[in-house]
């Protein structure tokens, strides 16, 4: 398990409600790469399949696509949390998008809404 950050801030296009963030959308990617590199030996052969990207946004996940595809990385799964329930990667790389500054709404006295991180149901997907 590995936490990586990044100095990005979430955006809202005015025509939509989901968010995005470009400097995630770029670290994941980087990621992806890094993690091609180094694939582990005892993993088998590498295969783009075996790395799922997990995001809460649509347009995140557009975002993350067009930006592997440009790099030829076309079979890396990339989709909305709602959508890889049942299905099963070596990796995972979950792209939250949302920043302290949009998720520092508080639901109730001492509670943090952190978005989809705080529906357990989600999470544990």
């Amino acid at each position: 398990l590995t936490f990586f950050t990044t100095r990005g801030e979430d955006v809202q296009d005015k025509n939509s409600t989901a968010f995005y963030n470009n400097s995630e959308v770029y670290e994941v990617v980087e990621r992806v790469l890094e993690l091609k590199q180094n694939w582990p030996e005892d993993w088998g052969a590498f295969n783009d399949q075996a790395i799922g990207i997990v995001t809460p946004y649509s347009d995140q996940v557009f975002r993350i696509r067009s930006e592997l595809r440009k790099r030829r990385i076309d079979d890396v799964c990339v989709e909305r949390v709602l959508n890889v329930q049942g299905k099963q990667f070596r990796a995972i790389i979950l792209s939250t998008v949302r920043t302290r500054k949009t998720c520092s709404n508080q639901s109730s006295v001492g509670e943090v809404e952190y978005g989809f991180l705080s529906n357990l149901k989600l999470l544990n997907t």
